[in-house]
């Protein structure tokens, strides 16, 4: 399977950054409910080539975060316009969403967060939480108008600037991601924000600087919870996948599915470059993700293994969920499912209809490639140019992309 999932950190995940922040501190479980992820930490085996932090069994931590999120059910159920409430709720449904892929999860802080920024519009956090959702469902323009209502009812500067810095990053805008960027020096910056800051070098075209961020960010954890490690090593994957490191980025998808084996992001990407783990590293995923990206990839490890009959009833699967997010949140999940079209379904027609939409989103190198793909195979001469078009303007972009765009337009009217 062709992955081509942006090195750009999502809003989804930089939101659950300062959710499992909290997922770190011991949360008081009621009678029967699971201990918190600050219990007796456990050294997982680390990848060769790695150093695996000592962090907590990645159930026990992943058992706190559903007592907070019962628990913070509960609290807004007794107060339903309790804003401080909501928002915690919606960054740890985010956060929980972001770990273990569930779509289920980010729906229903879009419901919490649309119902208190509703309720309470004089109340900068309300408009927060609701931006974060809508960016998590790539409605952009919708979020920055939130941003704008949540800086103008006065919710925390860092906060905005932080979502801003996110919905920058997620189309592209990566010199505008700078310009708002906190200073790379400051000694105050946490594991998860330098991190951040690695992503977006590395989308500028700043690897060396890329490295010493993440290599930052690593010895800046000092929490037992297995978050944040698996967080930046998938980033840092991503980043090194993008840049055609290969033989690294498994080294970091491999430790943070180690840390964290229900992180189905880690996983899905570890699945496409070791075929003989594949079965085993997505298997376990069936029973927790919802996300059609999981069943994707799980299709495309089993026509792998020579089990054609089994891919197909996964390929099946896989194309009656993207089919449903596409209609219920076609800008979320259009690069996905047109890269699946694409490559797993063999229809360009419909997959050239989805990058499209995707496209109109953000002006990424990896929405414009996916463009271009879809609409050769389509045999959508028009669309390959206007996309290849679009493609010279980026600023930054690998040589590869380049090569790509020239080759394209070779072939495009003046």
């Amino acid at each position: 399977m062709n992955l081509r999932r942006s090195a750009a950190v999502g809003v989804v995940a930089l939101v659950a950054m300062a959710a499992t922040a909290a997922c770190a501190k011991k949360a008081p479980p009621s009678q029967g409910e699971a201990p918190s992820a600050s219990a007796a930490p456990s050294a997982a085996s680390a990848p060769s080539g790695l150093v695996t932090p000592s962090t907590t069994s990645p159930q026990i931590a992943l058992d706190n975060l559903d007592v907070q999120i019962r628990s913070g059910e509960q609290a807004l159920g007794r107060v339903e316009d309790d804003v401080d409430a909501a928002r915690t709720l919606v960054q740890l449904l985010l956060a929980r969403a972001e770990y273990t892929s569930r779509i289920a999860d980010m729906e229903h802080a879009d419901k919490v967060a649309k119902a208190i920024a509703k309720r309470r519009p004089d109340a900068g956090n309300a408009h927060l939480a609701y931006a974060s959702t809508l960016a998590a469902f790539h409605l952009f323009a919708q979020a920055e108008a939130e941003l704008a209502e949540a800086e103008r009812t006065k919710a925390p500067a860092r906060a905005v600037r932080d979502a801003r810095v996110a919905i920058c990053m997620a189309q592209g805008r990566y010199d505008e991601a700078s310009a708002l960027r906190p200073d790379t020096t400051d000694p105050a910056l946490g594991p998860m924000e330098l991190a951040t800051l690695g992503v977006l070098a590395a989308e500028r075209d700043r690897p060396e600087e890329a490295d010493q961020l993440f290599d930052r960010a690593r010895a800046a954890i000092r929490d037992v919870t297995p978050f944040p490690v698996a967080w930046i090593d998938f980033q840092r994957g991503s980043t090194l996948e993008k840049r055609g490191d290969r033989v690294r980025a498994k080294l970091f998808f491999s430790e943070a599915h180690v840390v964290l084996p229900s992180y189905a992001h880690a996983a899905v990407h570890l699945a496409a470059l070791d075929a003989t783990q594949a079965l085993a590293l997505l298997e376990p995923l069936l029973r927790t993700s919802d996300d059609p990206q999981v069943d994707a990839a799980y299709a495309d490890a089993l026509r792998r293994a020579g089990r054609p009959d089994d891919a197909s009833a996964a390929m099946d699967r896989a194309r009656r969920r993207y089919d449903e997010l596409v209609a219920a949140h076609p800008e979320a999940f259009a690069d996905h499912a047109a890269a699946f079209y694409l490559d797993t379904v063999r229809d360009p027609v419909r997959a050239l209809e989805l990058a499209k939409t995707n496209a109109r989103q953000r002006r990424t190198e990896a929405a414009l490639d996916l463009l271009i793909l879809t609409a050769h195979a389509a045999g959508a001469k028009e669309d390959a140019c206007a996309a290849a078009a679009e493609g010279v303007k980026l600023r930054y972009a690998s040589p590869a992309f380049r090569a790509t765009v020239a080759a394209v337009r070779k072939g495009c009217s003046p």
